[in-house]
């Protein structure tokens, strides 16, 4: 691009009005920001039902089985890569 056509198009984008928020808009918007904030800040139900218990119990054995495949995945391949060490 030479400078003429940057110095143009500059001067174009100069005539352009500038932007101003719509202010309905945006008080709208903060207040599904508000309304999603004080849901984020009330305390957690409590965990009472048993489902819901063993639902956590399900999820954190699911990741730490998964993630201990991964580390003997890890394992097996600097085996591989390194040999046994010899003590």
């Amino acid at each position: 691009m030479r400078i003429e056509e940057v110095d143009r198009a500059l001067a174009e984008l100069r005539g352009l009005p500038a932007l101003a928020p719509d202010a309905v808009r945006s008080e709208r918007t903060r207040a599904r920001c508000r309304a999603a904030m004080a849901r984020r800040a009330s305390p957690p139900r409590e965990l009472t039902d048993w489902r819901t218990r063993a639902e956590r119990l399900l999820a954190t054995a699911v990741v730490g089985a998964l993630s201990a495949l991964y580390l003997a995945g890890i394992v097996y391949e600097a085996i591989k890569v390194y040999g046994v060490p010899r003590a």
